[in-house]
């Protein structure tokens, strides 16, 4: 039981942490609220003694709990329901921050938001929430726990919900020997119908005789589909050698301004190779700006910092400039103050 109490806090206490690093768009919204109280009443019930299985509370205790932060209003009371239901959408997309919080901090435990059934009427009064620990793995270092030297800054994951249905596939997309295949014959598809577009376009160029508005036309075509075609290849080729880069704005929510898509080992070994299977994820790496506290989101570089992709800060984007290195997860100050 001491076990299982000392899993519960450290889940709480990795709950604190997260809703005090996490800087997403929505990190305001009353769902994380609903999180910290539901932490704080842990905390505080298994300082005085209850063991874990009590650490249960009704949606009335949580409005009161938040209310008196007053981080709720009175006309949120019929509402903690719905906070909590996005809640339970919405943590399990942190999963990967929340593993790499414990793992700074040493906490054994990530949280998970549950809740029973309810017993009875109203507005959600009779229903019991609770955290839930979900044990790390204690091997579960991909990305080490180091202390920050001065000018550094860490790196968190974050996952990307919502893709729009046309784009969703990339997301988990594995590279598997047929799929490798695949894909090998479609670049070579892509590159041959822009090879075969421009020669129509030299066979118009040059039996044309005073057709220059038919020129213009083929030439546009020419160019217009070739583009089409390249833009996705030439995203491809670049995510293929450089294992990750800026996601385009067509394949994000509206909901997410920067995001990236990474090209990155799986735990499965190709039966071929003896290599690791590849696969491509949509992902958010983030950070705090230590300088103005703002969130930090990783973009191209620009013709400043070409060929690279580095932290930017949203509330001083011109100044407050960071590297970004996705193995280690960190970066170093790019300006000189």
């Amino acid at each position: 039981m001491q076990m299982d109490s000392d899993q519960l806090k450290d889940a709480a206490l990795c709950a604190l942490k997260f809703i005090e690093i996490y800087t997403g768009k929505d990190a305001k919204t009353k769902r994380y609220k609903a999180l910290r109280a539901l932490a704080d009443m842990t905390l505080n019930d298994l300082e005085r003694g209850k063991s874990d299985t009590e650490c249960k509370y009704t949606a009335q205790d949580i409005f009161l709990s938040v209310t008196s932060s007053k981080s709720f209003e009175d006309s949120d009371k019929r509402n903690v329901n719905r906070f909590l239901k996005d809640l339970h959408d919405a943590l399990p997309t942190h999963e990967a921050m929340l593993k790499q919080i414990a793992i700074d901090n040493n906490f054994v435990a990530i949280p998970t938001y549950n809740f029973s059934a309810s017993v009875g009427s109203g507005s959600g009064v009779y229903t019991e929430h609770f955290i839930t620990p979900l044990e790390r793995n204690l091997y579960d270092t991909d990305i080490p726990a180091e202390d920050l030297k001065e000018g550094e800054i860490k790196y968190y994951l974050e996952s990307v919900n919502n893709l729009p249905l046309l784009f969703r596939w990339i997301n988990n997309f594995e590279i598997s020997a047929w799929r490798q295949k695949l894909l090998a014959f479609a670049i070579i598809i892509g590159i041959l119908v822009i090879v075969c577009l421009f020669l129509f376009f030299m066979l118009v160029f040059l039996h044309t005789k005073n057709g220059g508005l038919e020129i213009i036309r083929a030439l546009f075509g020419t160019l217009g589909v070739s583009s089409f075609i390249a833009f996705p290849l030439r995203h491809l080729y670049l995510c293929l050698t450089n294992r990750i880069i800026s996601a385009p704005i067509l394949l994000l929510p509206n909901t997410v301004d920067n995001a990236q898509i990474e090209y990155v080992a799986t735990e499965k070994l190709s039966p071929i190779t003896g290599r690791p299977i590849r696969k491509f994820r949509v992902v958010i790496y983030s950070s705090t700006c230590p300088i103005c506290q703002s969130r930090i989101e990783v973009e191209n570089g620009g013709k400043e910092f070409h060929n690279r992709l580095i932290g930017r800060c949203t509330e001083v984007p011109l100044e407050h400039v960071y590297s970004f290195d996705r193995f280690l997860c960190k970066g170093r100050f790019l300006r000189h103050l």
